[in-house]
């Protein structure tokens, strides 16, 4: 490679060229543009740029020359071979770590290192951490062995691994906004819609502990557990998480990682996308915003059965229907919908609404009015679906009252133990020396009035 430079009026731009040869001519590629004269001068603080750039060509081709270093290797056949020497390495990790490098988590460890003193080398750590929980996802003592087999062997011991944990945990907003900003350096982020859920993990301990903590488990497991809230980009990548007590409320936990990534990530204009459960109207309150500093919205799910009763009856009325995609301004009647020619054609109407909800300022807590929009849809396909699933459920419910299954305490959303009612009393009110269990058709006629709808 060498220097070379195109002039205009005004200044000179620098850039690192190539020779090559291609179909028997010499052609000039660009290899890397340095900038403009003054545009060196003033990012890295010289006051001669094309000998800072005639430096940095320089640096290049001793990268390329180390790069395509050529060696040799001596093999005698007669060599016998030493029991337990490792002779078989794997190199599938080296796919990984050209990604990890592009992603300058190596510059990451080393901001991290130079605030802290240890003296183990948390780059390799990392890296192998990271490249083992891709191709051998396993605890941290196996990730240490696996990573003996790799080309590169570890330059740590377990302990410094367990060590390496605790300031990672602490690094972990550093390491996650950096990572953000680098990522985007590479690939565009689409952070115009975001997206954000919460999950939980449980650990096998018989008392909680730190975050640790007796929650409501997604596995239903009596065991104290964490949990972790995701934000993700449109292309369904990553872009921050939190980690929670396992007895917090999950919708309290999106404020802050949001309020994170505005100050961190420099995000200031996006919608927000959740499930109804975490759309309490504290988090529409916050994505209501329109300001000089940003722009925020949102969308989510509402359930039209938590709706007041004024709002249900307008989501389940028969008229003033719109067909998805027809601009005619035409309005349908479900009772007038043919099940086999409309079946896959979506349904749906709009309507404002005012809310009240509770924003949370550096003065106070205050209540406010917010204005959103309600879409409700209609669609005989998603209702088919919906009564296929149930009808499944409740000849399970059939089989269980068959067997003698009594009701009892609060069911889940999906639990076909919902459909079955016990009676423990005669009509007269006295008390039943016998329980009678069945199949309780209000409860199935109720959920079948929402089958065919869904509001955001």
């Amino acid at each position: 490679m060498r220097l070379g430079w195109t002039k205009n009026k005004n200044s000179t731009t620098y850039r690192a060229v190539k020779t090559v040869r291609v179909d028997g001519k010499n052609k000039t590629l660009p290899i890397k543009t340095f900038g403009s004269d003054k545009f060196i001068c003033a990012t890295y603080n010289v006051t001669d740029a094309k000998t800072w750039a005639k430096e940095q060509v320089r640096l290049m081709n001793e990268a390329e020359k180390e790069d395509t270093a050529v060696f040799h290797i001596e093999l005698c056949a007669g060599t016998d071979l030493i029991m337990g020497d490792q002779r078989r390495f794997n190199g599938g990790y080296l796919f990984l770590q050209d990604v990890y490098y592009e992603l300058g988590l190596h510059k990451i460890c080393r901001a991290i290192s130079g605030r802290h003193s240890f003296e183990y080398d948390l780059n390799n750590i990392l890296s192998r951490l990271i490249y083992t929980r891709i191709l051998f996802p396993s605890s941290k003592k196996s990730s240490f062995e696996e990573s003996k087999r790799f080309l590169e062997q570890p330059s740590f011991e377990l302990h410094d691994i367990y060590r390496a944990l605790s300031v990672i945990a602490e690094e972990s907003d550093y390491i996650q906004s950096r990572l953000f900003k680098n990522s985007a350096s590479i690939q565009k982020r689409r952070t115009q819609v975001i997206y954000y859920d919460c999950t939980n993990f449980y650990f096998e301990i018989d008392a909680a502990e730190g975050d640790k903590q007796f929650g409501k488990s997604k596995e239903n497991r009596p065991l104290p557990i964490v949990g972790m809230g995701l934000f993700m980009d449109m292309d369904g990548i990553p872009i921050s998480f939190s980690i929670y007590p396992g007895n917090r409320n999950e919708q309290q936990t999106m404020i802050p990682l949001e309020k994170k990534m505005l100050a961190q990530f420099d995000m200031s204009k996006f919608i927000v996308c959740t499930d109804a459960g975490l759309s309490s109207a504290t988090n529409r309150v916050f994505n209501s915003y329109e300001g000089e500093d940003g722009l925020r919205g949102y969308i989510t799910t509402q359930p039209i059965k938590t709706l007041k009763a004024f709002l249900q009856d307008w989501c389940l009325a028969d008229d003033g229907w719109i067909l998805d995609g027809d601009n005619s301004g035409k309005t349908y009647k479900i009772s007038e919908l043919d099940n086999e020619k409309d079946r896959n054609k979506i349904f749906y109407k709009t309507r404002w609404i005012k809310e009240e909800g509770l924003a949370h300022t550096d003065h106070g807590d205050r209540k406010e009015i917010i204005e959103q929009k309600l879409i409700v849809s209609y669609s005989i396909k998603y209702r088919n679906y919906q009564r296929h699933v149930r009808e499944g459920q409740i000849e399970r419910a059939k089989k269980l009252v068959e067997n003698g299954y009594t009701s009892s305490g609060k069911k889940k959303q999906n639990d076909p133990k919902r459909f079955i009612k016990t009676d423990h009393a005669t009509k007269d009110g006295e008390t039943a020396d016998v329980t009678s269990s069945y199949i309780d058709q209000s409860i199935i006629d109720n959920e079948e009035k929402y089958d065919a709808f869904y509001a955001v």
